[in-house]
């Protein structure tokens, strides 16, 4: 009887908050709250194609695939899941729902997951609104700050002495993160906004690319131990340019947030190249971890950044542009970022 009267009191809460409440079985076959669900999508279940994803019909056609591979990616790591993606509403068109999991383990094993949706559409639209102007204002800045730029160089040369050429080589750094800080902005706009990030792909090595930025790295960081391990066939069809910006930010992630030693291995077979980058420390928390790559996210994944916190997502796009996919794990002591490249 009181489990009934409780039952009854959280149904009502669930349909007064227009959230989805859904469960799934532990090799990740979903059970939505039918009434919760009628009231969100206009549609009954039991109307839609049978099988373990015939909720997968409500999402957007343009998200399915994204959200099939978050939820089997989760369901196979046991790691809570989050995915931000759009769902059929009642009254006609999309609303954009964040859909949110976590694991129930018992002995070790995840035995069943409960899982919630929640309207976030306000939410995704002033955040569309923020990443326009965003766009707008990190394109206007590129001119003065080229401008800036351009006058450093001409003022290095005059050798100037002291104060004056140290100042004006802190002119440069400066103007240099500046450009690194709006480049990033624009390849968040370009992802977020656009068809992704273009890329200018050529016959390159990624073996190579790796061997420059880790050398540039340990001229940054000379103290530090970062170490590359290579074999097999490393080159593809690829962006140069937009590679060595990936490995970059994902060995400063490295570097800013882990102990050595570092290691990033290349291992290449027939079809594809296989990244790492593995570095010691404090493991990240498993409820961080789906959204490690999401924009912005530094501050709730407790890894704090002195830039905007858009590395691992530009890292993540510019995978995704490459067709490759990105994934994260992280232990007691190691935290590894692994990367499957396409040749092609």
């Amino acid at each position: 009887m009181v489990a009934a009267e409780s039952e009854e009191r959280f149904r009502t809460l669930v349909l007064a908050s227009s959230a989805i409440v859904w469960r799934a079985d532990a090799e990740g076959t979903t059970a939505f709250e039918p009434g919760a669900w009628l009231a969100f999508t206009g549609l009954r279940l039991r109307d839609l194609k049978r099988g373990a994803e015939e909720w997968l019909e409500a999402v957007h056609a343009d998200d399915r695939a994204r959200v099939r591979a978050k939820w089997s990616a989760a369901v196979a790591a046991s790691t809570t899941y989050v995915c931000e993606h759009r769902l059929r509403r009642k009254a006609g068109g999309y609303a954009w729902v964040v859909a949110r999991a976590v694991p129930i383990v018992r002995d070790g094993v995840a035995r069943e997951w409960i899982g919630m949706m929640s309207d976030i559409t306000e939410r995704i639209e002033i955040e569309r609104a923020r990443e326009q102007f965003m766009a707008v204002l990190s394109h206007d800045l590129r001119s003065p700050l080229a401008a800036i730029s351009i006058s450093a160089d001409a003022l290095q040369h005059l050798r100037l002495e002291a104060p004056y050429g140290v100042l004006v080589e802190e002119i440069k750094k400066t103007s240099k993160r500046m450009t690194e800080l709006v480049q990033d902005v624009m390849d968040f706009a370009r992802g977020r906004l656009g068809n992704g990030i273009p890329l200018s792909r050529k016959r390159c090595d990624l073996g190579e690319i790796c061997a420059e930025i880790v050398a540039e790295s340990l001229r940054i960081h000379p103290d530090r131990a970062i170490s590359a391990s290579t074999r097999g066939d490393l080159s593809g069809e690829w962006d140069r340019g937009r590679l060595a910006q990936m490995l970059t930010n994902l060995l400063d992630n490295a570097v800013t947030h882990g102990t050595d030693p570092i290691l990033i291995t290349l291992v290449g077979d027939d079809s594809e190249v296989v990244l790492t980058v593995a570095n010691h420390g404090r493991a990240i928390p498993t409820a961080a971890l789906g959204m490690i790559f999401e924009p912005f996210s530094h501050a709730q994944t407790g890894l704090h950044s002195k830039g905007l916190g858009l590395g691992l997502y530009i890292v993540s796009e510019l995978i995704r542009a490459h067709r490759g996919t990105v994934t994260i794990s992280s232990t007691d002591d190691l935290t590894t970022v692994a990367v499957r490249l396409p040749r092609v």
